[in-house]
């Protein structure tokens, strides 16, 4: 076997060595090619923002106090999509259809969904398309 356990001794699949912590992996041999973070994490952009999570809101959905959302201004909201919305302040709720009605729900057992009356001031900005969870004695 190669380096890391790949038999062909081939460096990782974006030019950078592989470093080996470890025994190496039965399945190095099946892998078909490196994981783009930056593109996997953020596939457009252009059109995402990054915000760091505050409260407790959105914990049954586990986005939790500290997290950072990716939100992606390129998205549609769906039925039950979590979306940023911005009336005076950025907040995290989820698009939810009730009986044919529109409702911004929270994903705390504790606070009430809120019904969007047809001239409420509320802009949907955009879909969180993934969270990222700080790692204890990595954060900033």
């Amino acid at each position: 076997m190669g380096a890391c356990g790949r038999r062909d001794g081939s460096d990782s699949s974006d030019g950078s060595r592989a470093l080996c912590a470890g025994f190496p992996s039965p399945a190095d041999d099946y892998l078909d090619g490196g994981l783009d973070f930056p593109l996997w994490l953020v596939p457009n952009p252009p059109a995402t923002v990054a915000w760091r999570v505050s409260g407790s809101s959105m914990i049954e959905a586990g986005i939790l106090d500290g997290d950072i959302a990716l939100i992606d201004r390129s998205l549609r909201p769906r039925n039950t999509s979590v979306v940023a919305v911005v009336n005076g302040e950025p907040s995290l709720k989820r698009v939810s259809r009730i009986q044919g009605r529109l409702f911004l729900t929270f994903e705390n057992r504790d606070l009430p969904p809120y019904e969007l009356p047809d001239l409420a001031d509320v802009t949907i900005w955009g879909v969180i398309a993934r969270t990222m969870v700080p790692t204890a004695g990595l954060t900033g």
